[in-house]
């Protein structure tokens, strides 16, 4: 039954596979097998370029959603137009981060935020 079965497959040669030889050495492996294993390479090949032009194009992409240094404009910026302006998002972030009453919390290590800078404060 099984020299059947390799008669009807038939046999090809396979080169390819010398591991750790500097030998060449010719095997006869099944056809079917052989066919498997060449089409398997071959998609293999164009997943390999698929997945590379994927790649490719996604850094081009990153490379062009960069902000150039003509696109932004630096200003320095008064001190107490800043805290005036910040000074609500100061107030959120405070109730925000203010400990809650868990024993074990250490109020030293974690202050209250404070919104405003204490030379500010009335």
């Amino acid at each position: 039954m099984i020299v059947e079965a390799l008669d009807v497959v038939q046999f090809s040669l396979d080169r390819e596979h010398n591991f750790l030889s500097k030998k060449i050495l010719t095997k006869l492996i099944p056809s079917l097998i052989y066919e498997a294993h060449e089409l398997c390479k071959a998609i293999g090949k164009k997943l390999e370029m698929e997945l590379r032009s994927m790649v490719v194009a996604r850094l081009q992409d990153l490379r062009k959603s960069k902000l150039k240094v003509s696109d932004v404009e630096f200003a320095p910026v008064d001190t107490m137009s800043y805290v005036r302006k910040h000074a609500s998002q100061w107030q959120r972030v405070q109730t925000m981060a203010a400990p809650d009453s868990t024993p074990g919390i250490d109020t030293e290590l974690n202050p209250p935020f404070s919104p405003r800078p204490p030379d500010l404060q009335q």
